[in-house]
C-alpha cells in the first residue's frame, strides 16, 4: 500500500543577500556609533586639560604673589621683547617652582617647558612688560613648536595683573569669535590660513571648559 507523499521545501528565513545588507547596516551603525563616542571622549579630555592647566597656572601665580610679597603688576619686566634669556630668568624666578616640569629648553625666541602630565607650553614675553607675557599651551608637548590652532595648541597670557585666557573678560560674543572676518579668531579658516587662532581658549572658557558642538575646529 503506498500512501500519498509531500513534497516538503525549506527555504531560509533570511536569504544571503539580505543577512549581507543587515551585516552592512549593523556594520555602519557601529562606525557611527564608535566615532561619535571617539569625538565625545576627545571634547572631554581636550576641555580637562584645558581647566587643568589654567588652574595650576593661576595657583602658581598665586603662590608666587604670596612668596614674592609682590603682586604681578610688581613683577621683574624686560629690557627688550622676544628676549629668550630675561624670559628663562623671570620663569624660574616667579613660576617654575610651583609646577611639576621635567623639562626645559629654550628654542630661538621662546622658553618651552615640559610638564610631567604630558602636556607644556611655550613662553616669551611678547612686549617688556609682564602684561603682555603670551603662553602657547600645548596639549601634547610635541605639539609645542605649532601655532595656536584651537585643536593641540591654545592661547593664554599675562593682562590686568593676572594670568588668563588671550580674550579673558571680553564682551565679544560667540559670532564675533568665530568669525573668519577677524584675524584671531577660533576658525578653521584662520586655522587654514596659518595664522594664530588666539581666540579658542576663552571660546571654551566661556562655556566652563566644555567642547560644544558647535566648536569651529574638527578635533
Amino acid at each position: 500500500m503506498s500512501g500519498g507523499g509531500h513534497n516538503l521545501s525549506f527555504s531560509p528565513a533570511f536569504t544571503l543577500a539580505e543577512v549581507l545588507i543587515t551585516l552592512g547596516i549593523i556594520g555602519i551603525v557601529a562606525a557611527l556609533t564608535i566615532h561619535s563616542l571617539t569625538a565625545n571622549h576627545r571634547k572631554k579630555v581636550l576641555g580637562s586639560k584645558l581647566k587643568k592647566f589654567y588652574s595650576i597656572m593661576s595657583q602658581a601665580v598665586i603662590m608666587s604673589e604670596a612668596e614674592q610679597g609682590a603682586s604681578v603688576s610688581e613683577w621683574d619686566t624686560f629690557s627688550s621683547n622676544y628676549n629668550v634669556d630675561e624670559m628663562e630668568q623671570w620663569f624660574n624666578k616667579y613660576l617654575k617652582d610651583y609646577l611639576n616640569i621635567i623639562k626645559q629648553e629654550k628654542k630661538e625666541r621662546f622658553l618651552y617647558v615640559a610638564l610631567s602630565d604630558g602636556t607644556g607650553f611655550k613662553i616669551f614675553n611678547h612686549m617688556t612688560s609682564v602684561e603682555q607675557i603670551h603662553l602657547y599651551f600645548c596639549t601634547d608637548y610635541s605639539k609645542c613648536s605649532n601655532l595656536p590652532d584651537g585643536k593641540y595648541v591654545f592661547t593664554f597670557r599675562f593682562i590686568n595683573n593676572k594670568f588668563a585666557t588671550y580674550m579673558e573678560g571680553t564682551t565679544m560674543n560667540l559670532e564675533q569669535m568665530t568669525s573668519p572676518s577677524l584675524s584671531s579668531s577660533c576658525s578653521k579658516e584662520t586655522v587654514k590660513a596659518n595664522r594664530e587662532a588666539h581666540f579658542c581658549s576663552t571660546l571654551l572658557q566661556k562655556n566652563n571648559w566644555e567642547v560644544p558642538d558647535y566648536y569651529p575646529i574638527k578635533l
